[in-house]
């Protein structure tokens, strides 16, 4: 059975995201939604291991980070990733 969630239909409007686009090109934006899903699948907080991310979504290491970190789209601490 599937499983949705709303999101913003507009987001790519969005500042931050804008940016990320800029810089990182419609990779970075899928990431950013493969990110989103992981986050409601971890009922909005996911373990912050960049290499075990990158594993999963089958992109580089430093793709993940850049996109959690380099854009401020998401709360990002010692040991987790929420949104």
């Amino acid at each position: 059975m599937k499983e949705y969630f709303s999101h913003d239909y507009h987001a790519r409007a969005d500042e931050k995201i804008i940016k990320m686009l800029r810089g990182m090109g419609p990779g970075g934006y899928g990431i950013y939604w493969m990110i989103i899903e992981m986050l409601y699948e971890g009922n909005g907080t996911i373990t912050k291991d960049y290499e075990l991310i990158a594993y999963d979504l089958r992109v580089q290491t430093e793709c993940v980070k850049m996109v959690c970190e380099d854009f401020l789209l998401f709360q990002v601490n010692d040991t987790t990733i929420s949104s």
